[in-house]
């Protein structure tokens, strides 16, 4: 268990009495990428979840422009909201600045998050700035959950408890081109396809309603890494998950780039924001879809010894390199 899980704990024990159980779809507390709570029987769920990016742990300036950091100040919000199924409605934002933060330094900041807004929805709404001697900035998002039969206290949502033995795990997109964009700023190699990536993430908003509205039930966006997320699910859900690595959908430029590592790179790498979840069977989701999403493995019943068992094509076991993005 990292400091991270550590703290959450914590935070979970002091307060999980006070609130219904995260099994209960009406009412979702701590343990998952967002809170579900219900107003009353006539209004639609809503989803809040609260992340903050700070200097130095989740951005570099050297690299990273101000427009770069409001942007990503919110995407990592609506990311969160993508897991669960949400649409983006709102969010409330706290920042903190140094003093010497001139004008149009703040333009800047706020435009990038206004871009990310009128791309992917949502419009911000309140919130605080105070004086820090490092920029930080903590974002609220609101969100509300669709319809899934006509009746009001119908509202579903994608959670981390609903996996089972015998879905099988898919995922959006690639995986490990952020890791890859941050280790090649770090190595001064500024304009590349994978910096992009890293500095302005696309949350999947489409792909969560999409996954929702086709019957998936469980879900949770890939922000620590593939490994590090998936094993969340599995502790959730209490359940083991067997995944072919040949089948770990990986970009080819970064085989290219990363021809000794891109294995690791996928199955480690922080921020990339995709959507990993699980359902009964492929044919669940519309045709057109299908070929936008790669299933890579399959949800067993829980193995004591292992949350996470990596195979080949040829089922014979690896042992692949695993770190973990760290927020400590």
């Amino acid at each position: 268990m990292n400091q991270e899980e550590k703290y959450i704990k914590i935070i979970e024990k002091a307060f999980s009495k006070d609130f219904p159980t995260r099994n209960n779809v009406n009412e979702v507390g701590i343990g998952d990428d967002s809170a579900i709570y219900e107003i009353d029987k006539t209004i639609t769920k809503q989803v809040v979840c609260t992340d903050a990016i700070v200097e130095g742990t989740h951005f570099d300036l050297k690299y990273f422009s101000l427009e770069d950091v409001g942007w990503k100040s919110i995407v990592v919000n609506q990311s969160d909201l993508a897991s669960m199924g949400s649409n983006p409605n709102y969010y409330n934002v706290s920042c903190g600045i140094p003093s010497n933060f001139k004008t149009k330094d703040f333009k800047l900041l706020t435009k990038g998050m206004k871009l990310a807004c009128d791309q992917y929805g949502g419009v911000v709404i309140g919130g605080d700035i105070v004086k820090s001697d490092k920029i930080f900035i903590s974002v609220t998002a609101i969100g509300s959950l669709e319809n899934s039969g006509g009746e009001p206290d119908n509202n579903f949502a994608m959670l981390r408890t609903n996996s089972m033995p015998g879905d099988y795990i898919g995922v959006t997109g690639s995986l490990g081109n952020s890791l890859a964009g941050r280790m090649l700023l770090n190595e001064g190699k500024r304009e590349n396809y994978f910096s992009e990536i890293h500095k302005r993430p696309s949350p999947r908003v489409k792909d969560g309603l999409n996954l929702v509205r086709s019957g998936v039930k469980a879900c949770i966006d890939v922000s620590d890494g593939l490994h590090s997320d998936l094993e969340k699910l599995c502790k959730a859900s209490n359940v083991t998950a067997h995944v072919n690595v040949d089948q770990i959908p990986i970009d080819d430029r970064l085989r290219v780039t990363f021809p000794d590592s891109f294995i690791d790179m996928a199955i480690s790498g922080g921020e990339d924001f995709e959507l990993l979840f699980t359902l009964k069977s492929i044919n669940q989701l519309p045709e057109d879809y299908k070929r936008q999403v790669t299933v890579i493995g399959k949800m067993v019943k829980p193995n004591n010894a292992d949350l996470i068992i990596y195979k080949n094509t040829d089922s014979e076991i690896l042992n692949p390199t695993v770190t973990q993005w760290k927020h400590f």
